[in-house]
């Protein structure tokens, strides 16, 4: 895999405006990772998308609620 398709935990919290004590908590809920220690994750861009399309499904359907 090409390493410009995988983000660190910062690069991700950087980009969704969180801290990354949030993107932990997002792994721990679902997002897809690759983890190769404790503490050394990357996550796939293509899952981050993903992840932030259901994140963004969520907020539309509270809103209507």
């Amino acid at each position: 895999m090409d390493r410009t398709q995988q983000m660190t935990a910062g690069e991700v919290a950087l980009e969704a405006n969180v801290s990354t004590r949030t993107v932990y908590r997002w792994i721990d809920r679902g997002l897809p990772c690759t983890k190769y220690s404790s503490r050394l994750i990357r996550i796939k861009r293509s899952d981050f998308d993903d992840w932030k399309k259901g994140l963004s499904n969520v907020s539309k359907m509270s809103a209507e609620n």
